[in-house]
């Protein structure tokens, strides 16, 4: 009897859960893909976008490659784009989760930097469109929005494919990802990560498949396993690994997997401007033999 009123209990609250996201927040009913390359114009309405991008690499001469990875936090804490503009000085490759799209942050996008960025709108609060956002110092030749709601919230998540030239001719393929969070089982979970896997499978070049993952329980970290396995992926090595966003579990949520790409050092950062501490790689591009 205890465990029936417990159930019905969860699901009055999913269903309450569920009908206040509905009348709070707006999901558009097409995917929106918003660039950098057009302000003051119409964002992309399509799942996929391609650019015109035949000359510029995102390695540098010496065959670095430099990453921050970071959820951070809708820029809710005061200092959060102060400490992305320290972070991100010598970076070529940005992965931002919980990017809420509103006036400061382009503002910041605009004319404190020169990033070239894609956002993935997930939904929107007050005009103000959320989702991920992966930026670089050169444009992709192509880039792939997704969504996948959350079963109980349908409130969804965004997670983008953007590919970029490199020096040596390959392709390096880039999948950001904000992974799903209030499930029960795996199987949604497995849904949006394989979705990203699938089209990963086919690409012949390095990759770059980082995020939150909310990797919260041992059977998600085994939907990761499966999908490192599948495209010959490797989990970098964290430096300060103990500060890494955890859930109650104590797994970590955030998780930075590569191939086709030398790993020389990723740090994990300490700080109070997000509830995910960010993290930074350097590569290197292995040079063939």
């Amino acid at each position: 009897m205890k465990k029936r009123i417990i159930a019905f209990v969860l699901v009055i609250l999913a269903i309450t859960a569920s009908v206040w996201v509905s009348v709070t927040y707006y999901v558009p009913s097409k995917l929106v893909i918003t660039s950098s390359r057009l302000f003051g114009k119409d964002p992309y309405s399509n799942q996929c976008a391609q650019f015109n991008n035949k000359h510029d690499f995102i390695d540098q001469k010496d065959g670095s490659l430099n990453l921050l990875v970071w959820n951070i936090y809708k820029q809710n804490k005061t200092s959060a784009l102060s400490s992305l503009h320290e972070w991100s000085g010598n970076k070529q490759l940005l992965m931002l989760q919980e990017v809420k799209m509103n006036k400061d942050f382009q503002h910041y996008l605009r004319t404190e930097t020169s990033w070239l960025y894609q956002h993935v709108d997930a939904w929107e609060y007050n005009d103000e469109k959320n989702g991920v956002l992966t930026a670089a110092t050169v444009s992709p030749t192509e880039v792939c929005g997704f969504r996948h709601s959350e079963p109980w919230l349908r409130l969804p998540k965004s997670s983008m494919l953007a590919y970029y030239p490199m020096r040596d001719g390959s392709t390096l393929a880039v999948a950001n990802i904000h992974a799903i969070n209030f499930t029960l089982g795996v199987s949604d979970y497995r849904v949006q990560v394989n979705n990203l896997v699938s089209r990963l499978k086919s690409h012949q070049g390095p990759i770059i498949f980082a995020g939150d993952f909310n990797s919260w329980s041992d059977e998600r970290i085994n939907v990761l396993n499966q999908a490192k396995e599948t495209l010959g992926l490797k989990e970098v090595h964290y430096e300060n690994g103990e500060v890494r966003k955890r859930f109650l579990s104590g797994i970590p949520l955030d998780h930075v997997f590569f191939r086709g790409l030398e790993e020389i050092s990723t740090k994990v950062l300490n700080t109070d401007a997000s509830d995910h501490s960010p993290i930074v790689s350097e590569f290197k591009v292995i040079k063939p033999l």
